[in-house]
């Protein structure tokens, strides 16, 4: 039976290194709409940020690219297309989105020295890969309604800060094996009426997870084993909001990947009065962070925006 995998991402996440291992896993054709885009930004003589932004007032350019996506839907073929609408144009594909900081982004794409992407510094790289990214977030929501950074439009969500390629590209084919089986019990529960609240699998680097606790409360009022890890995000960052110990633990052990239960992300409230954005001002501090690190042992390779503006 054929398979559809649709993967995207945010900058400097190596999507392509991944999309390509799986690609050899499952036997799948490999399309990269941003491949398209980067050689229709050298014809036209533009680096791939200035055709981002000439999207924004011309899009003819990316209906030209959508069209080729929205077509291998009907292919009978395994296929895994490497795009960032691709989730909303495959809506039967496994829907995978990776994300990366730009801190750890922008040190990859400098060191890979990419054609059309050369930065005199990583600073450049990092302000670049936003700008990008930014262009594009802001053209989908126009034109299509489309969000790219709501998680609930991906199945699986996986932070490639830490974990290695192979590993990545391991649970992407074992998560789409079983997609298909997936859908069907979907779609049989809404014959029947049932609704079911649908959660991202989400699978986050421990040592991405910022504290809500200081490391003294947690230790006093957080019991050692809970059945989740409930998390939250706000722009580039990641919370825990139940589970420290476990996290605390998982970093110390050298853990890549945990696994997480997404609470709600930036301004949707976690619970009446509280919202995610108000939970991260409130409770994220420098202090609780050094502490945090103490403790278990490593150091952030940068900190979110509202906390540097902070510091």
């Amino acid at each position: 039976m054929s398979l559809q995998v649709s993967i995207t991402g945010e900058p400097g996440c190596g999507k392509t290194t991944v999309a390509r291992l799986v690609c050899e896993q499952l036997e799948a054709d490999y399309t990269s709409t941003g491949s398209i885009q980067r050689e229709l930004a050298a014809k036209m003589g533009m680096t791939t940020l200035e055709l981002n932004k000439l999207s924004e007032s011309d899009p003819s350019i990316d209906h030209q690219i959508d069209a080729h996506t929205q077509a291998l839907g009907d292919s009978k073929k395994t296929v895994l297309v490497d795009s960032r609408l691709a989730w909303r144009f495959l809506p039967k594909s496994l829907k995978v989105f990776l994300v990366c900081p730009p801190s750890i982004a922008a040190s990859r794409v400098f060191d890979q020295n990419r054609a059309n992407e050369s930065y005199a510094s990583k600073e450049e790289a990092i302000g670049a890969l936003i700008a990008r990214y930014e262009s594009e977030k802001a053209r989908f929501a126009k034109y299509y309604g489309a969000h790219l950074a709501n998680l609930r439009n991906y199945d699986l969500i996986i932070d490639t800060s830490y974990a290695k390629p192979p590993e990545i590209a391991d649970l992407v084919c074992q998560a789409a094996r079983t997609h298909s089986e997936r859908v069907k019990q979907l779609a049989l529960a809404s014959m029947r009426g049932e609704v079911e609240v649908f959660r991202p699998n989400l699978m986050i680097s421990p040592k991405s997870l910022l504290p809500t606790q200081s490391v003294a409360d947690l230790l006093v009022t957080e019991p050692v084993a809970r059945s989740h890890i409930d998390i939250v995000r706000m722009g580039e960052a990641w919370a825990v909001v139940h589970g420290h110990r476990q996290v605390l633990a998982q970093i110390k052990a050298g853990q890549h990947l945990t696994s997480c239960r997404l609470l709600a992300q930036d301004d949707e409230s976690i619970q009446p009065g509280l919202t995610v954005r108000s939970l991260l001002t409130q409770r994220v501090l420098p202090e609780s962070i050094s502490a945090w690190e103490q403790r278990a042992g490593f150091s952030y390779p940068g900190l979110p925006k509202f906390l540097a503006v902070r510091t």
